[in-house]
């Protein structure tokens, strides 16, 4: 599905979006961290854990609209409608 370290957007607490990289994921949930701590999990340490989210807080990264991001969270102007929730993307 997605690869480790695949980059993808999540609506966190509160509405707001943030870029992060997938860890891990299952059929409902998809593991991820800022890159700080990805590579923390990456060279094992053992206080290093993924955030999980369920898949319809997860979408798929859009280059021009993560760009944009802070500048349209703080207009009012972010639309999470312009992005693709992972969990309507085909399995491969």
């Amino acid at each position: 599905m997605w690869q480790r370290g695949t980059r993808v957007i999540v609506r966190c607490y509160g509405d707001t979006p943030a870029v992060m990289l997938v860890w891990d994921h299952d059929e409902r949930s998809v593991f991820v961290a800022d890159e700080a701590r990805f590579e923390k999990l990456r060279a094992g340490e053992p206080d290093a854990y993924p955030a999980g989210f369920r898949t319809y807080d997860v979408f798929q990264y859009d280059e021009s609209i993560a760009a944009q991001m802070v500048g349209l969270v703080d207009s009012g102007g972010w639309d999470w409608s312009r992005l693709t929730p992972i969990s309507e993307i085909p399995a491969k």
